[in-house]
């Protein structure tokens, strides 16, 4: 992925001479013909030991070069990466050199992922603290597993309209359960329609996110399916993980079952390494063992991104641009829907209080992420509406909720 973090992993092989310590090396790249690492080449995070049959799984078995975002590496289907292995007493330095050449690296556009910290005010924990959710802490696992531009600050940023006070607890258990998670996703939703409106981002690429202090919450979280919405606990263990696996859903993924296997992970940089030291988090090697992102109720060290997820994400319209479905609305006389859906996402259990202001609209991504359509006046003849017709989008399917929150946007009548 052009204009992000990049590693690359070199198994040196001793040939049956059993293991030969202190293997060096050094990496060259070239983009179109032009170099773009350090004169000399670029050096790897440290040696490593050549075994007889190095392991994948295991991180010190290969030498690592990482080139963190940004770096050079622009949209190109000429990307040539060349190293050089070296050793003392060497007896043969004639093949020592390994070429990979014209890799094709593509470009995606950078989403904005606003947050905002939610009161809870049934558990009395208040809001998290900001350290533990802004850029730099909350945010990392994102920048880890999305083929996004990792190192663009415009990725990920506070929301500027206030904190949210939220105060439903339907079971009286101050526990963010039943109808509580749909209704802080309407909230959530009011939010970010607002935020687009106001500050101008695009409509096709922003989602919100809302951190509630602590884990009051019946599983780790809840977020719209194909929607722009979601909220998470802050429970250091998981947290980080969590903002990830709840935009996966927005991006339009439900829970899978699946390992990363055969492929292993790498988190360049060593990012979320002891950041926070509570999340348990050691190494930046991803074992072929650690869950996909959308396997359900993970910590952050049990979970990273398997192919066909982020194959997924790499065509999403989020960071491809806006999709047929999915222009970027124009400003104007807009009617906001928001309603309750089943947890499967196949009855339309009931309609909360429509918003009806100006703003941007934001149909769904996807016809499938849409499949209930409504209809609402939008023009005057002769005293009568003509309709027209639209679909909800975004429904929060799970079976640890009572309902599943949904929204949809339509041109309406002047205010």
């Amino acid at each position: 992925m052009a204009n992000r973090s990049t590693a690359v992993r070199v198994f040196v092989t001793s040939n049956g001479a059993g293991d030969v310590p202190w293997v060096g090396g050094m990496l060259t790249v070239t983009v179109d013909g032009t170099e773009i690492t350090p004169a000399g080449g670029l050096a790897p995070i440290g040696p490593t030991t050549a075994v007889d049959s190095p392991s994948r799984n295991l991180e010190g078995n290969a030498l690592v070069f990482e080139l963190p975002g940004p770096n050079g590496i622009t949209e190109s289907s000429d990307v040539d990466f060349e190293v050089t292995v070296s050793y003392s007493n060497d007896p043969d330095e004639t093949n020592n050199t390994f070429r990979v050449d014209n890799l094709n690296f593509e470009q995606r556009e950078t989403p904005t992922l606003l947050f905002t910290r939610v009161d809870y005010t049934p558990s009395g924990l208040g809001l998290s603290p900001l350290a533990d959710v802004q850029a730099g802490m909350g945010d990392l696992f994102v920048r880890g597993i999305y083929p996004v531009r990792d190192g663009d600050s415009d990725l990920y940023n506070e929301s500027t309209l206030p904190t949210i006070a939220f105060s439903n607890d339907q079971f009286s258990n101050d526990t963010i359960d039943g109808n509580d998670g749909s209704d802080l996703l309407g909230v959530l939703s009011t939010l970010r329609f607002l935020e687009v409106f106001f500050s101008g981002h695009p409509n096709n690429s922003t989602f919100i996110y809302g951190w509630v202090n602590g884990n009051p919450i019946s599983g780790n979280g809840l977020g719209s399916v194909g929607g722009f919405q979601a909220f998470g606990n802050t429970d250091l263990t998981r947290h980080q993980r969590t903002l990830a696996h709840e935009l996966g859903h927005n991006f339009g993924l439900n829970h899978n079952s699946r390992t990363i296997t055969p492929d292993v992970g790498w988190d360049v940089g060593a990012r979320l390494e002891n950041n926070p030291a509570a999340n348990n988090t050691t190494g930046r090697i991803k074992a072929t063992t650690m869950n996909d992102i959308m396997v359900g109720g993970q910590l952050t060290n049990s979970a990273w991104v398997d192919v066909t997820t982020y194959s997924f994400f790499e065509s999403s319209s989020s960071i491809l641009g806006a999709s047929p479905m999915m222009a970027d609305g124009q400003a104007g006389n807009v009617l906001a829907v928001q309603g309750y859906f089943d947890p499967q996402g196949q009855t339309l259990l009931s309609l909360k209080p429509s918003l009806r202001l100006d703003g941007k609209i934001d149909p769904p991504k996807t016809p499938d992420a849409a499949p209930f359509p409504w209809s609402s006046p939008t023009t005057r003849a002769r005293n009568r509406a003509s309709p027209s017709t639209h679909r909800f989008a975004g429904i929060a399917r799970t079976t640890n909720w009572n309902t599943g929150f949904s929204k949809c946007s339509s041109p309406s009548l002047p205010i």
